[in-house]
This record gives C-alpha cells, structure tokens and sequence, in this order.
C-alpha cells in the first residue's frame, strides 16, 4: 500500500489537471475494458483522493466563475467513478429508484 506522503505528492502533482483533460478521462472509463480490478480498485481510489483533495483546495478560494467549470468536472469524474465501480467492480448501487 502506497504511504500517505506519497498518494499526498501523487494528489498535489495530478490537481492541477483535474479542469479539463483527465475529467473527460474518467468519464469515459466506464465503457472501457478494463482487466485487472485489484488494479483498477487501486486507479479508483488515487482519483477520488486527488479529486477530494483538489476540493478542500477550492474550498479555500472564494467561490469564482473560472472554478465553477471545474467543480462540475470533478463532479462529473465522480459520477463516472460512481458508475465505474458499481459496474466493474461489483460495489452496490447506492441510489434509489
């Protein structure tokens, strides 16, 4: 398991990507073949930190335009994230119908 200092560095190095190319990246993993889920699980849990992590740095900044596009493409990539794990990795549907 990857120590925290290092998933920390990892969030830090990866949020400033998060406004535009890796969010339509995650939206489309979904629909991707994707083989291993042990390592999969693992790619899941590095983007929701570095996403979580890229949230508590906004939530520090005053509330802007220019940030608002990339609070819904964090929102978005973790929707896809939701999706990807309920349907490849087998995690329970949490929402109700």
């Amino acid at each position: 398991m990857k120590s925290r200092s290092r998933l920390r560095a990892m969030s830090l190095s990866r949020s400033r990507t998060l406004s535009g190319f890796c969010c339509r990246q995650l939206t489309a993993l979904p629909m991707l073949p994707l083989p291993n889920p042990k390592k999969l699980l693992e790619r899941v849990h590095t983007a929701e930190a570095v996403i979580f992590n890229r949230l508590q740095a906004l939530a520090q900044i005053p509330d802007s335009p220019e940030h608002a596009a990339e609070r819904q493409a964090m929102e978005d990539a973790l929707n896809a994230l939701r999706v990807l794990k309920r349907n490849k990795l087998n995690f329970p549907d949490w929402e109700t119908k």
